[in-house]
């Protein structure tokens, strides 16, 4: 049985349960995406964005995470 994907309401509700570090907006849907502290796949698995999106989807995830980087290193 396949499950509806989820409202944008829904992923933000459940992105804030796992602690996400950034809300950004998919550039191809404008459906929202977060970069949350856990596997790449638990990313996909909450914003249920279609196909079309996984290239942005990826963009935003190694831009959040270049940004974490540059932040650490700038404090150190």
């Amino acid at each position: 049985m396949m499950m509806a994907p989820w409202t944008n309401k829904e992923v933000i509700e459940e992105l804030f349960k796992d602690k996400a570090m950034h809300m950004d907006i998919c550039s191809s849907c404008k459906q929202v995406v977060g970069d949350v502290m856990a596997p790449i796949q638990q990313v996909f698995t909450l914003t249920m964005l279609s196909l079309s999106c996984v290239e942005s989807l990826i963009q935003v995830t190694w831009s959040v995470l270049a940004r974490q980087l540059r932040s650490r290193y700038a404090d150190g």
